[in-house]
Protein backbone atom coordinates (compact mmCIF):
# COMPACT_ATOMS: atom_id res chain seq x y z
CA UNK A 1 0.00 0.00 0.00
CA UNK A 2 1.48 3.35 -1.01
CA UNK A 3 1.22 6.00 1.69
CA UNK A 4 0.85 8.78 -0.88
CA UNK A 5 -2.32 7.37 -2.45
CA UNK A 6 -3.89 5.21 0.29
CA UNK A 7 -3.02 6.98 3.52
CA UNK A 8 -6.71 7.38 4.43
CA UNK A 9 -7.03 3.58 4.67
CA UNK A 10 -4.25 3.42 7.27
CA UNK A 11 -5.03 6.53 9.28
CA UNK A 12 -6.28 4.67 12.36
CA UNK A 13 -3.44 2.13 12.55
CA UNK A 14 -1.64 2.51 15.93
CA UNK A 15 1.83 3.16 14.50
CA UNK A 16 0.67 5.18 11.50
CA UNK A 17 1.46 8.71 12.67
CA UNK A 18 4.98 8.08 13.95
CA UNK A 19 6.24 5.66 11.31
CA UNK A 20 4.11 4.95 8.28
CA UNK A 21 2.53 8.29 7.41
CA UNK A 22 5.74 9.51 5.76
CA UNK A 23 6.92 6.21 4.28
CA UNK A 24 9.74 5.53 3.62
CA UNK A 25 10.98 8.23 6.01
CA UNK A 26 10.99 7.00 9.58
CA UNK A 27 9.60 3.58 8.63
CA UNK A 28 12.81 1.56 8.47
CA UNK A 29 12.32 -0.19 11.82
CA UNK A 30 8.77 -1.35 11.24
CA UNK A 31 9.27 -2.24 7.56
CA UNK A 32 12.46 -4.19 8.30
CA UNK A 33 10.86 -6.06 11.18
CA UNK A 34 7.88 -7.07 9.05
CA UNK A 35 10.16 -8.41 6.32
CA UNK A 36 12.45 -10.19 8.79
CA UNK A 37 9.48 -11.76 10.52
CA UNK A 38 8.05 -12.95 7.19
CA UNK A 39 11.39 -14.41 6.11
CA UNK A 40 11.93 -16.12 9.47
CA UNK A 41 8.42 -17.60 9.52
CA UNK A 42 9.04 -19.04 6.05
CA UNK A 43 12.31 -20.77 6.96
CA UNK A 44 14.81 -17.99 6.18
CA UNK A 45 16.16 -16.82 9.55
CA UNK A 46 16.78 -13.09 9.43
CA UNK A 47 18.17 -10.50 11.83
CA UNK A 48 17.55 -6.82 12.30
CA UNK A 49 20.60 -4.57 12.11
CA UNK A 50 20.16 -1.06 13.53
CA UNK A 51 23.06 1.31 13.00
CA UNK A 52 23.93 4.93 13.63
CA UNK A 53 26.78 6.97 12.27
CA UNK A 54 28.10 10.49 12.17
CA UNK A 55 28.70 12.75 9.18
CA UNK A 56 32.33 11.65 9.14
CA UNK A 57 31.19 8.15 8.20
CA UNK A 58 28.21 8.94 5.96
CA UNK A 59 26.78 12.37 5.21
CA UNK A 60 23.32 11.03 4.31
CA UNK A 61 22.51 8.34 6.88
CA UNK A 62 22.38 9.17 10.57
CA UNK A 63 20.39 6.11 11.68
CA UNK A 64 18.88 3.22 9.72
CA UNK A 65 17.52 -0.28 10.18
CA UNK A 66 18.11 -3.09 7.67
CA UNK A 67 17.46 -6.82 7.44
CA UNK A 68 20.34 -9.28 7.34
CA UNK A 69 19.69 -12.68 5.87
CA UNK A 70 22.63 -15.01 5.28
CA UNK A 71 25.23 -12.91 3.42
CA UNK A 72 22.67 -10.35 2.23
CA UNK A 73 21.48 -6.99 3.50
CA UNK A 74 18.01 -5.74 2.57
CA UNK A 75 17.07 -2.11 3.01
CA UNK A 76 13.39 -1.52 2.25
CA UNK A 77 13.55 2.21 2.95
CA UNK A 78 16.92 3.21 1.50
CA UNK A 79 15.26 5.77 -0.76
CA UNK A 80 14.50 7.94 2.27
CA UNK A 81 18.09 9.17 1.96
CA UNK A 82 19.22 11.65 -0.69
CA UNK A 83 21.99 9.47 -2.14
CA UNK A 84 19.69 6.63 -3.30
CA UNK A 85 16.59 6.86 -5.48
CA UNK A 86 15.55 3.27 -6.21
CA UNK A 87 12.92 1.50 -4.13
CA UNK A 88 14.59 -1.46 -2.39
CA UNK A 89 18.27 -2.17 -1.91
CA UNK A 90 19.40 -5.81 -1.71
CA UNK A 91 23.14 -6.38 -1.53
CA UNK A 92 25.63 -9.04 -0.61
CA UNK A 93 28.35 -8.65 2.01
CA UNK A 94 30.72 -6.83 -0.35
CA UNK A 95 28.70 -3.77 -1.38
CA UNK A 96 27.61 -0.43 0.15
CA UNK A 97 25.60 -1.49 3.24
CA UNK A 98 28.25 -3.97 4.36
CA UNK A 99 30.99 -1.42 3.67
CA UNK A 100 29.14 1.19 5.72
CA UNK A 101 28.73 -1.28 8.60
CA UNK A 102 32.45 -2.11 8.47
CA UNK A 103 33.25 1.62 8.63
CA UNK A 104 30.97 1.97 11.66
CA UNK A 105 32.68 -1.02 13.35
CA UNK A 106 36.15 0.46 12.71
CA UNK A 107 35.30 3.52 14.78
CA UNK A 108 34.92 1.37 17.88
CA UNK A 109 38.69 0.78 17.79
CA UNK A 110 39.65 4.46 17.61
CA UNK A 111 41.28 6.09 20.64
CA UNK A 112 38.77 7.98 22.77
CA UNK A 113 40.04 11.41 21.60
CA UNK A 114 39.35 10.49 17.96
CA UNK A 115 36.07 8.69 18.63
CA UNK A 116 33.37 9.24 16.01
CA UNK A 117 29.74 8.65 16.95
CA UNK A 118 28.75 5.25 15.57
CA UNK A 119 27.00 2.10 16.71
CA UNK A 120 25.62 -1.17 15.39
CA UNK A 121 23.03 -3.30 17.16
CA UNK A 122 21.94 -6.75 16.04
CA UNK A 123 18.40 -7.44 17.19
CA UNK A 124 15.96 -10.31 17.08
CA UNK A 125 12.86 -9.73 15.01
CA UNK A 126 10.09 -7.92 16.86
CA UNK A 127 7.39 -5.57 15.68
CA UNK A 128 6.13 -4.67 19.14
CA UNK A 129 9.08 -2.47 20.10
CA UNK A 130 8.56 1.11 21.14
CA UNK A 131 9.14 3.66 18.42
CA UNK A 132 12.41 5.55 18.91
Amino acid sequence: MDSDTHSHACFFMPRWHKELNGFPRGSCDLASNFLARYLTEHGYPAWIIRFSCSLEINKYIKTNVVVKYDDYYIDLTRNQFADYDNRVLIEDKYVSIATLLRDVKKTSFLPLKKKIFASITRLKVGINFTVM
